[in-house]
C-alpha cells in the first residue's frame, strides 16, 4: 500500500501535477460547466434555445472527452493552475466532431459553478 501510493506521489510530481491540482476529469467537468454557464448567460439574453443563433446552439452541444492532461503547475500570475492536455471534441449526442486536439494549454481553476477551464492562446 505505501509503495503504491509513493509511487503516485511520484508520477504526479513527475507530469507536474500537485496533489490539489485538477484531475483529466476536472478539466471535462471544467468544460462542461463552462457549456452550462454560457447556456444560462444565452437563455437569459434570447429567451429559448430555439432564438439563439445556429453557431451558438451548436457551440453549446460540444464536449471536451477523453482529456489527457500531460502537466499542470500553478498558474504564475492568476488563481488556479496552468495545464496542458490533449482531448477529443464531441457533441452531446456523441459524435466525434474532431479527435486526438493535442496541446491545449489552459487556465483550469474553481469558480462558483466548480472546475473552469479558459483555453490559454500559444
Amino acid at each position: 500500500m505505501k509503495k503504491t501510493i509513493i509511487a503516485m506521489l511520484a508520477l504526479s510530481v513527475l507530469a507536474g501535477c500537485k496533489d490539489d491540482s485538477p484531475s483529466a476529469e476536472d478539466i471535462e467537468q471544467g468544460y462542461l460547466n463552462g457549456v452550462e454557464a454560457d447556456k444560462a448567460a444565452a437563455l437569459a439574453q434570447y429567451g429559448s434555445i430555439e432564438n439563439m443563433p445556429a453557431g451558438l446552439q451548436l457551440s453549446l452541444k460540444m464536449r471536451a472527452m477523453n482529456v489527457k492532461l500531460t502537466s499542470c503547475e500553478e498558474h504564475p500570475t492568476d488563481v488556479g493552475y496552468l495545464c496542458i492536455y490533449n482531448f477529443d471534441l464531441l457533441r452531446d449526442d456523441g459524435f466525434v466532431v474532431q479527435a486526438g486536439i493535442k496541446d491545449i494549454r489552459g487556465h483550469v481553476f474553481k469558480g462558483d459553478a466548480g472546475w473552469l477551464v479558459e483555453e490559454v492562446a500559444q
